[in-house]
């Protein structure tokens, strides 16, 4: 997206990104984790054999215990900042929310009167065929539901200024 003039910050809490996005991207990089309020959490981090195992991360309240038994995994508390006080800009086109299962916690945090991406792709995989109550709230917000990508991801798009 970079070669087509793409702007923007990747925001993940995961520090190993760090030394690899610099390397590769010239966007920022924010190592931290987001939520509905600045606070401090508990974190687990995969990790396995599998590449993917790492995308399983998440606050420790959303963790599958299933997961804990099958898979290896560090615990350590993550810095927690609201999306308000971590964007850097008002006006964007996309956002792009994959928080394994605390997305609607991300969502509080982030005043959409003021932010308004044009697109919000958001993971939703919490309950076969998504979450019904993060599409009500992105509803209330003035989003409608315009894609659902496979089984896990839905695509918003602004539809009112209020």
């Amino acid at each position: 997206m970079e070669r087509h003039n793409w702007t923007g910050i990747s925001i993940d809490p995961l520090s190993k990104y760090n030394k690899e996005w610099l390397q590769l991207r010239k966007q920022p990089f924010v190592n931290l984790a987001i939520g509905e309020i600045d606070t401090a959490l508990q974190f687990v981090e995969f990790s396995g054999n599998e590449s993917w195992c790492d995308m399983m991360s998440g606050f420790k309240q959303y963790v599958r215990p299933e997961d804990l038994i099958t898979f290896s995994s560090i615990e350590y508390k993550v810095q927690v900042k609201t999306l308000d006080k971590v964007i850097p800009f008002n006006v964007f086109d996309v956002l792009l929310i994959d928080v394994e299962g605390a997305e609607m916690q991300v969502l509080k945090g982030l005043d959409l009167s003021k932010h308004r991406p044009m697109y919000v792709l958001l993971e939703n995989a919490n309950f076969i065929g998504g979450d019904n109550k993060l599409r009500r709230y992105m509803y209330r917000k003035g989003y409608k539901l315009i894609a659902r990508i496979g089984c896990t991801d839905d695509i918003f798009e602004r539809v009112n200024e209020s």
